[in-house]
Order: C-alpha cells, then sequence, then structure tokens
C-alpha cells in the first residue's frame, strides 16, 4: 500500500513535468478597446398587461394621483443606478417636478460629478441621501421646504408629492423617517 503511494505520486509528478514542458502557457491578449458604458437604452415599449397584477395597478393608481401631486421623490439605490431607474415613472410623472434621492451612498462609488453630468440634460434634480440619518432627512425636509415656497403659486393645501422607486430602495425607511421627524420622535 505504501508502495502504491509513492509510486502514485511519482507518476503524478512526471506527468506535471510533462505537461509544463508540452503545454507552454500563451499569453493574455492585450484588450484594444476599454470598456465603456452605454449613454442611450433602447426606448422600451412595456405593455402594462406583462406586469403582475400588483406592479399594474400601483401605475394605474399612480397615473390617477398624478394630477393632485406637486412633486415626485424617487429614490435609487447609489449602488445601481441604473437597473433601479424606473423608466415607466417618466411616463406617468412626464409634466411633473420631480427630485431624484441616491439613496445608500455610504456603500456606493458613485460621484457627484457623474451624476451632475447624467441628470443636467434632463433638467432634474437629485441629492445623495442616507434614508436612516436624521441629518440627511432634515436637509431633506429644507431642501422640501425650499421648493414650497418657491412655488408659484403656493399650492393652497400644501405640499403634495408621492414617493416613488423600485423595490428595496430604501422608501419605507425614507417615510418612516419623514413621520418621525415630524412628530418630533
Amino acid at each position: 500500500m505504501y508502495i502504491t503511494k509513492i509510486l502514485f505520486q511519482e507518476a503524478k509528478q512526471a506527468i506535471k513535468q510533462t505537461v509544463k514542458q508540452v503545454v507552454k502557457p500563451t499569453p493574455k491578449p492585450k484588450l484594444k478597446f476599454k470598456f465603456q458604458p452605454r449613454t442611450e437604452f433602447p426606448d422600451y415599449r412595456v405593455n402594462l398587461a406583462d406586469f403582475k397584477g400588483h406592479q399594474s395597478k400601483a401605475l394605474t393608481k399612480m397615473g390617477q394621483l398624478a394630477p393632485q401631486i406637486d412633486l415626485v421623490l424617487e429614490l435609487r439605490d447609489a449602488r445601481s443606478p441604473i437597473s433601479t431607474t424606473n423608466v415607466l415613472l417618466n411616463r406617468v410623472f412626464k409634466d411633473k417636478q420631480k427630485l431624484v434621492l441616491y439613496s445608500k451612498k455610504d456603500m456606493s462609488t458613485l460621484g457627484s460629478r457623474l451624476l451632475d453630468k447624467w441628470h443636467k440634460p434632463l433638467s432634474e434634480k437629485w441629492q445623495f441621501v442616507d434614508c436612516r440619518s436624521p441629518k440627511d432627512v432634515e436637509r431633506l425636509l429644507k431642501t422640501l421646504r425650499d421648493t414650497f415656497y418657491n412655488m408659484y403659486p403656493p399650492p393652497p393645501l400644501g405640499l403634495r408629492l408621492m414617493v416613488v422607486g423600485m423595490p428595496n430602495v430604501g422608501k419605507s425607511t425614507l417615510v418612516n423617517n419623514l413621520r418621525r421627524k415630524g412628530l418630533g420622535e
């Protein structure tokens, strides 16, 4: 048994040496092109019938409420801003003022210059926000107050806004912290 093990190990080493001599590693090809992300995406024409029931119902309800809304807060995940952008919301709220909030900024490498470059052609306002931070919630409230006071004529019943976004971007956390701030907790 012991001799068989020794013979097996010697045979294994001999095979490795033979393979090294016969098979020479091929050099990695140098890439001629650097990765460049897309700047434009196809205009998806998504039929509402393709959605699950609750998604279709929510978009329909948003469309019904859109005339009553003064401002739309769209939350996106700063770690993946493109995949957390819902293009259907642009159709529903096409004539509405929008503030894009990028949550989870502490886990993202996304920079302000890139977002400025991205939002400037669309004339969208944006800001980073940590939905759990009372300081960031206060900063957001200040932005909302400024938006309200700059509206002419100011809405008679106050600023009516809707918080929208893809799943798991922090909508509930933001709404809960806005409520806590409003209740003085």
